[in-house]
């Protein structure tokens, strides 16, 4: 309901959607590309890819530890105010076609952090001591040695090509380039 809205209509718009919801104790349920909507609104993130959801959470929970590897790209995306950058981040590659999905994770044609097994076969939804869950083979059983943490800032690894994320496997080793909310779909529910 705020797309192509100038930032004074839009603050009107949301600010009378959430009055309405609470004066009819009701939940809203935004899609949307918006991700300083999405930050503003949302209570529950449910990150969606190619019609699949790829993670689901609270907002803190997305906002602060996002866990696939396109949430990660989503966020990364978002100009930061006092950050100068040429250019935002972009994942390389394209959204495939729903008629021609890949035979396993929809998303590893474009992953920096693809395994074979997410070639093969399409990963289930996994979910954290925490209650995030995250559809991504990372998150098994069997992969979760392979914890991944930051080694750099992502202008640091832009300007140094050093890897987003190291893990303890060799298989493992990963370097992602991130982001393009082209054809993203964020559901939101409050």
């Amino acid at each position: 309901p705020t797309t192509a809205l100038d930032v004074t209509i839009q603050a009107q718009i949301i600010d009378l959607m959430v009055e309405l919801k609470e004066k009819i104790d009701a939940a809203i349920m935004l899609i949307t590309h918006d991700m300083g909507v999405v930050a503003e609104m949302a209570d529950t993130i449910m990150v969606m890819y190619a019609g699949q959801v790829v993670e689901y959470g609270t907002k803190r929970q997305i906002f602060a530890n996002a866990l696939h590897p396109y949430t990660k790209g989503l966020l990364a995306s978002i100009p930061r105010l006092g950050q100068k950058c040429e250019r935002l981040h972009a994942i390389d590659g394209t959204v495939p076609s729903l008629n021609n999905l890949p035979k396993g994770c929809r998303f590893c044609v474009r992953c920096d952090c693809a395994m074979d097994i997410c070639k093969e076969k399409c990963p289930p939804m996994f979910e954290t001591p925490d209650g995030q869950q995250v559809r991504c083979w990372k998150y098994s059983e069997e992969y979760k040695d392979c914890l991944l943490y930051s080694s750099t800032s992502p202008r640091d690894r832009q300007k140094t090509s050093m890897p987003s994320f190291v893990c303890k496997k060799k298989y493992c080793y990963t370097i992602i380039s991130l982001l393009s909310i082209c054809l993203s779909y964020v559901l939101i529910s409050f």
